[in-house]
């Protein structure tokens, strides 16, 4: 097993995940011991009480492959790779997003030493849950089998799973995003020619903060080179037609120390209101919530360009109200722009 020793402690936007301590008995007792919680998990009797948290604790928690979750302070959950995957979380913290972005990290964090081997996982059959989690994480179903439930008192039916590397590092990656009439790929330096013919229109470049009219293909090129995939937020891609010709551009600005990142996207004029960018755009941000622990996406647009915010609204996004920014490149005063915000929380409830 790979010695994550030393390595403990892992932040998130809104988590931290550190060792277990002896003062964690009573969020213990009063998280996983509820019946709605033990009853998704294998080898955990109920009723729970000081008893089995202290044996927990005493026995199982120091190893380097345990994780109290905690949110400003208070344990809300568990997570491990002792063998296998897996995790719990108090009743209180489910539907917000918090198993997905934990896992992230700790996933993330197994598979950056190369020994790491792949991950195995599972669920009861009847916790829908936890299969959602897991298919968000990357694991694959392998086989059916039988587990036995401490805290019911006999066996179930169980799916088994698998997250290999060469997923999980596929995943990362970002790869071709398809949809029926489009393609997103990187943004390569040689697509400078057709972004400044498209970006320079006066219509398309108000709409940006950084975008000029006409704009120069020496600087179309470098803003290509400032948006290059990385690995994290902070990218844009090319959006083509099936013919392979350039179309737009999509793109999430960093990821801020809260996980929120921005939207941004551009479309050739001509190509205006048949549907390009919802379509697009719905492809492009589950991938952007898949990939990266997020908390939310953001997204504005200027107060007289009301066609972005009805795609917006289509994709889930909630406005959040109007505001005033700085000049841009073609707005030289003061612009009135209504922001909108896409929470994790709501993504997956939607999904």
């Amino acid at each position: 097993m790979v010695d994550l020793r030393g390595k403990r402690r892992i932040e998130t936007p809104r988590l931290t995940l550190r060792p277990f301590s002896a003062e964690d008995a009573p969020a213990l007792v009063s998280g996983v011991g509820e019946f709605e919680v033990s009853r998704w998990l294998g080898p955990v009797p109920h009723p729970y009480g000081p008893q089995d948290a202290k044996w927990f604790l005493e026995t199982m928690a120091g190893g380097a492959h345990y994780w109290a979750i905690c949110l400003e302070g208070k344990l809300i959950g568990a997570m491990s790779i002792d063998g296998e995957f897996g995790y719990w979380l108090a009743r209180s913290a489910w539907g917000q997003g918090f198993a997905t972005e934990a896992g992230f990290a700790v996933i993330d964090r197994w598979f950056r030493d190369p020994a790491a081997p792949d991950l195995p996982s599972g669920h009861f059959d009847d916790n829908l849950r936890s299969g959602a989690v897991l298919g968000k994480l990357g694991f694959e179903y392998t086989q059916r089998g039988m587990l036995f439930c401490r805290a019911r008192g006999q066996e179930f039916a169980s799916r088994r799973m698998v997250l290999s590397r060469a997923r999980w590092q596929a995943r990362q990656s970002l790869p071709e995003l398809h949809t029926p009439r489009c393609v997103l790929r990187p943004l390569a330096p040689e697509d400078a020619e057709d972004l400044a013919r498209i970006g320079g229109v006066h219509a398309v470049a108000r709409n940006t903060s950084s975008i000029p009219s006409p704009w120069p293909v020496e600087e179309a090129r470098a803003w290509i080179g400032q948006g290059q995939w990385q690995g994290t937020p902070g990218f844009r891609l090319a959006i083509c037609d099936r013919s392979g010709a350039l179309i737009g551009m999509a793109g999430l600005t960093a990821m801020d120390d809260n996980g929120v990142a921005g939207l941004a996207y551009l479309l050739k004029q001509e190509l205006w209101g048949r549907g390009i960018v919802t379509e697009v755009m719905s492809r492009f941000v589950p991938a952007a919530f898949r990939a990266f622990p997020l908390t939310a996406i953001e997204a504005d647009h200027d107060t007289d360009n009301p066609a972005s915010g009805a795609v917006l609204r289509k994709l889930g996004f909630l406005y959040t109200g109007d505001r005033i920014t700085g000049p841009t490149r073609l707005r030289l005063e003061p612009t009135p722009v209504s922001h909108y915000r896409l929470e994790r929380s709501s993504f997956e409830a939607s999904t």
